[in-house]
């Protein structure tokens, strides 16, 4: 009996705690209506676009540097070590390891740029909706959508980062980490773009 009434005790704090995040969140999601002001979500979005390409080329520049193929499946949602190591072994052979670990530590920046891209651009398409409207209030979702995509790239180029302590030889559930990070990124990212047209879209209409 002591027993339950220990377990029912921790799921009602955590029913509580769960409780008391939903109301956070909702909180700082109808906070979006207003924040930030209209001048300095355009000036978010002229960063975040600049910062973007800006990356985006010099990222292209180390890469080629690094020997990389860009095989885009086999690095980031193959699920397989052995597939990750296979793209590895020609940069560990002429020695583009250094410069494509650069080109990751790079994508931190063009996380950065796209997430305050993401993120101003839901807010500015959302705003030209009435008070009321589902697209309005989606918008502040996509926002925050826009900082977790890059939350998630973070976390899947950390274990890439991983992996290059050890190209060779790493675990092969980093791998599986790596890209169940970025399936979900992808997700997250292409739901954000869909959002933006059909938004858009409905706008013009």
């Amino acid at each position: 009996m002591k027993l339950y009434r220990n377990y029912k005790k921790t799921f009602n704090i955590i029913i509580l705690k769960l409780e008391i995040l939903r109301c956070d969140a909702l909180s700082f999601l109808n906070k979006l209506d207003n924040w930030p002001s209209p001048n300095k979500i355009r000036l978010m979005a002229i960063f975040g676009l600049i910062l973007t390409i800006l990356v985006y080329i010099l990222m292209g520049m180390v890469f080629m540097q690094a020997g990389y193929s860009m095989n885009f499946f086999a690095s980031q949602l193959s699920f397989n070590g052995f597939s990750m190591k296979l793209e590895y072994f020609p940069m560990v052979i002429f020695n583009g390891l250094g410069a494509y670990r650069i080109g990751q530590i790079l994508d931190y920046l063009f996380m950065v740029g796209y997430g305050t891209l993401i993120f101003s651009l839901a807010l500015i398409i959302g705003r030209k909706y009435e008070s009321t409207s589902i697209w309005r209030k989606s918008s502040f979702i996509i926002a925050v959508v826009g900082i977790i995509t890059a939350i998630l790239d973070g976390l899947e180029n950390a274990f890439i980062l991983l992996t290059l302590t050890n190209p060779l030889g790493f675990p092969d559930w980093w791998t599986v980490a790596h890209s169940c990070f970025a399936l979900v990124k992808y997700i997250c990212l292409f739901s954000s773009i869909i959002w933006a047209i059909l938004a858009a879209i409905k706008i013009k209409i």
